[in-house]
């Protein structure tokens, strides 16, 4: 079995293959949600692999968001394919966390702890997390069971900036600095992303809820621990 935690391109994924070939039983691949178009809700099979076209490109000709979206669509696309053991695309939500070394969700908290001034390009934008620790242990789970495909982990619900932002507020009792010249966030994409993962929870996958996992989140950012 083989986890596949940094695979950007469809080159990388081709040679991957072949230098695994006849080595492995399952392979479990991190993909994203970015698979799907910008929008809400997104099940499974609103991305099908097994149509996509890929173009074969090295990792350096993909660029931003759009590369990035493309780039997870050409890895998927090669590996159900043209694999000869099963595979596992695990189409993770943005992942949050106390060891999330990206700092973007701690921007936010930071900002407004602050009364910083941010951008925010647009608020209604919905966006969909996972916690880091359970991201882990749900690879884990979904490699050593029968399962293959593609799958969306993570709580159910969705959130928008907008509410993030004064759930931020709320917390820590402060006004968020929000401004068109501020230092822009890091969630400024060009369209809502977020999935449905009743998939996940009907295979018996629990996750902590969005609401839950935000409030600790926010409280560790903001210097102490929610019990």
């Amino acid at each position: 079995m083989v986890f596949d935690q940094t695979c950007y391109s469809s080159q990388e994924v081709l040679e991957t293959l072949k230098a695994l070939e006849g080595k492995i039983q399952k392979y479990v691949f991190t993909s994203s949600q970015a698979v799907y178009d910008f929008g809400t809700n997104h099940r499974e099979e609103n991305f099908n692999a097994l149509e996509y076209q890929p173009t074969i490109k090295n990792r350096s000709e993909y660029i931003g968001y759009v590369g990035y979206q493309e780039a997870k669509r050409a890895a998927e696309a090669i590996l159900f394919q043209k694999s000869t053991v099963p595979v596992v695309a695990v189409r993770f939500p943005i992942i949050v966390g106390e060891d999330d070394f990206t700092n973007r969700f701690k921007f936010h908290v930071d900002h407004v702890n602050n009364g910083k001034a941010m951008f925010i390009d647009n608020p209604e934008l919905r966006y969909s997390f996972i916690d880091s620790d359970e991201a882990a242990k749900f690879l884990l789970s979904i490699a050593n069971s029968d399962y293959h495909g593609a799958i969306n982990p993570g709580p159910s619900s969705d959130i928008s900036l907008r509410e993030l932002v004064e759930l931020i507020e709320d917390l820590i009792k402060k006004r968020a600095n929000l401004q068109s010249v501020g230092d822009p966030s890091p969630y400024n994409l060009p369209g809502s992303w977020s999935v449905d993962t009743s998939g996940a929870n009907s295979l018996g996958y629990k996750f902590t809820p969005l609401n839950h996992l935000l409030h600790n989140l926010i409280h560790y950012y903001n210097g102490f621990r929610h019990n």
